[in-house]
């Protein structure tokens, strides 16, 4: 079975996903709907309760999906330095003939629009497999890296007809730190949000054995379960990558 998703995965973003399929770009989210405002209550909660989130940072969001998270990085962190959204499988299409990229695209460009003067990208690509943006080669520059719901076991990976390999949370966190190391960063801070208990206690096993994890706090479902679907706790935590 896993082959059979690695052969839909390359089809959807190497062959069909390359088809462009509606003329404009789909509106772009706003802090009004329903996936931002999840995004709204996490960071805005994660902006309170780890005060130093609000420092200057080149923002990444690692898997970031349709995007829906960029009204909220800049809302809940203005003070970042750039934003960069990475998403892996940009070439998904959905029931409206739109691909995840465009609407990647049209939340980027519908920020650039309000803040001109900001560098604000998006990369369709492996996270894992991404040389650092330039902006990092700056000298002592600092990183705040957000990932929500990453695939730490396979099981939610195979249910979004994605391959095995990216249930690859460890790898994902290692070229965090590969990342910090050959750029000599400043600081490296990962803001992770992970669905339920389980997917928590393995996140921290993993995480122990390359960052200092700063603290963990829960946001229950009832706060957020009329626009977000699913009914576990999310389990917030701040780690600083060694």
């Amino acid at each position: 079975m896993n082959s059979i998703r690695e052969l839909s995965f390359w089809l959807r973003n190497s062959f069909f996903g390359k088809v462009r399929l509606r003329r404009n770009l789909p509106a772009a989210l706003t802090l009004a709907s329903q996936e931002s405002r999840f995004f709204r209550l996490i960071l805005g909660r994660s902006a309170q309760t780890y005060p130093e989130l609000l420092e200057p940072y080149h923002l990444i969001d690692i898997g970031c999906g349709s995007g829906a998270s960029l009204p909220a990085l800049i809302e809940s962190l203005p003070q970042f330095q750039s934003i960069s959204l990475i998403e892996a499988d940009g070439g998904r299409r959905y029931l409206n003939l739109y691909r995840r990229r465009d609407q990647i695209q049209a939340q980027v460009e519908s920020a650039q629009a309000h803040f001109p003067q900001s560098k604000i990208q998006y990369k369709i690509a492996d996270f894992t497999k991404l040389s650092p943006p330039p902006d990092l080669c700056e000298p002592q520059a600092s990183l705040l890296a957000f990932c929500s719901y990453p695939f730490v076991f396979t099981d939610p990976c195979r249910s979004w007809g994605l391959p095995d390999r990216f249930a690859n949370w460890n790898e994902q966190v290692k070229t965090l730190q590969d990342w910090r190391r050959s750029l000599n960063l400043k600081k490296l801070l990962l803001l992770s949000v992970h669905q339920g208990i389980d997917e928590k206690e393995e996140s921290l096993r993993q995480l122990q054995e390359i960052a200092q994890v700063r603290g963990t706090f829960i946001v229950p479902p009832d706060e957020w379960r009329e626009y977000w679907p699913s009914p576990y706790e999310a389990h917030v935590i701040l780690s600083e990558i060694t």
